[in-house]
């Protein structure tokens, strides 16, 4: 058991916490990346989200003088087959105990955890790092025995010229979403997509769907784009007009083609669309988020489309049980 010095005190978060919690994980964010990458609204979303439970899956720590220079989020998926941390320590407490006793503090949660996924399924509990965090949390994940088993990127492309113009295959037509109207089919088309994605977990489609709503209730249907083949919703591309804070820099947050549809450029189209719209609105850049492994074969569509890789995250996993694996390992 992990102890940190009496000076310092471990508490559930509450939400007026959510400014220092931002400037504490843009601060490292900046200090390893040069780019902060949380916005406080993004935060809040998260914190107000009805399937987070805050008082007992969150935690931060303060100083004597009240500063909170620590903070964990504990995160199971629904079902809780696969359980995240995400740990932050602000840099001069790096050696006083309080990353090794948030990281205790979380597998236990998770361990209490175990017995609500389905009683034949794997569990495990993953954290994901900055590439360039080699120094502080890779190495105190490995002293929790957690194993890299993967890698994520973010990619981007720079504004600087317009960019490529989008030509769709015949007998797509593209349109914006409307609000009130088309969410539904839109969930449906990203669940149908992203079951080919790493680590898809199916649930419930209504359970899913009011989560999602949650974190796009003020979505702009101007920068969402939908391929139709007939009725049938083939592909999306949900955009997002900053990327944290940064205005400069718009965001490609789903790009999604469902499998029949693959193989004949639509997603490219629907990514030089936004790329095309971003120009025009002044962006210097677009980014997304993407598996840097994908079994899809995302990143090199991405590369041709003339983004290159941004940042790189490494993905850590430790088992917490044996069982049958019940996330997307491969397309069938």
């Amino acid at each position: 058991m992990y102890t940190i010095p009496e000076t310092l005190r471990i508490r559930p978060v509450k939400m007026e916490d959510a400014e220092a919690v931002v400037e504490l994980k843009n601060q490292n964010a900046i200090l390893l990346t040069g780019q902060a990458d949380e916005s406080l609204d993004d935060l809040l979303s998260a914190w107000e989200d009805p399937d987070i439970d805050v008082e007992n899956n969150l935690r931060v720590v303060e100083n004597a003088q009240g500063e909170i220079i620590g903070f964990v989020d504990f995160y199971p998926q629904e079902p809780p087959v696969i359980m995240w941390i995400d740990i932050y320590v602000r840099r001069d407490y790096e050696d006083s105990g309080i990353g090794e006793a948030l990281a205790e503090w979380a597998e236990g949660r998770a361990r209490d955890t175990v017995e609500l996924a389905p009683p034949e399924a794997r569990v495990a509990l993953r954290a994901y790092t900055y590439r360039e965090d080699e120094r502080y949390y890779q190495p105190l994940l490995e002293s929790m025995h957690f194993q890299q088993i993967r890698h994520s990127y973010r990619m981007k492309i720079d504004l600087d010229a317009p960019p490529q113009t989008p030509i769709f295959p015949e007998g797509f037509t593209v349109r914006n979403a409307v609000r009130d109207q088309d969410e539904r089919q839109i969930r449906h088309t990203v669940r149908e997509s992203f079951r080919d994605h790493f680590g898809f977990i199916e649930r419930p489609f209504e359970e899913d769907f009011q989560q999602w709503m949650h974190f796009w209730q003020k979505y702009d249907p101007n920068i969402w784009w939908l391929a139709f083949w007939g009725d049938d919703l083939a592909g999306v591309c949900l955009c997002e007009p900053k990327f944290a804070e940064d205005e400069t820099i718009g965001w490609v947050a789903t790009l999604g083609v469902k499998r029949e549809y693959r193989k004949q450029g639509l997603g490219r189209a629907l990514l030089l669309t936004a790329f095309n719209e971003m120009y025009r609105q002044g962006k210097k850049s677009v980014g997304l988020g993407v598996d840097a492994s994908s079994l899809t074969g995302a990143v090199a569509l991405y590369q041709n489309a003339g983004m290159h890789v941004w940042q790189r995250f490494d993905l850590y996993e430790k088992e917490l049980r044996s069982g049958v694996d019940m996330t997307t390992h491969s397309i069938a």
